[in-house]
């Protein structure tokens, strides 16, 4: 359920339906922090993600999409802290690289 609010961008439902579940496990974090990542939310599951109690892979490599923001910076921190990686992790890091080289050529070729 909240990961269909979260996939139809109704954020404020989710965030309700989160706090008022009872237990939440690994998995439902982790839909909260992906979903508001991919809504562009990312200080917002950032405060999420701190709160997780147990952080696996999948939750690590919904934060380090921070690099899809351009905040190449804070992802690679993210990726410092990281104790374990997977093709997933790599595959996101290496993206947002490409894409900020790729926005900054084009505003080099704007000036």
């Amino acid at each position: 359920m909240v990961s269909g609010y979260l996939n139809a961008n109704r954020v404020s439902e989710a965030i309700e339906l989160s706090y008022s579940m009872p237990h939440r496990n690994t998995m439902s974090w982790t839909t909260m922090v992906t979903g508001l990542a991919q809504n562009k939310m990312a200080r917002l599951a950032g405060e999420f993600f701190d709160r997780m109690p147990n952080k696996d892979v999948v939750a690590w490599n919904a934060m380090i999409t921070y690099v899809d923001e351009g905040l190449v910076a804070e992802a690679s921190e993210l990726l410092c802290l990281m104790r374990e990686r997977n093709i997933v992790t790599w595959n996101v890091m290496i993206g947002g690289y490409a894409c900020q080289k790729r926005n900054q050529r084009g505003s080099l070729k704007s000036t």
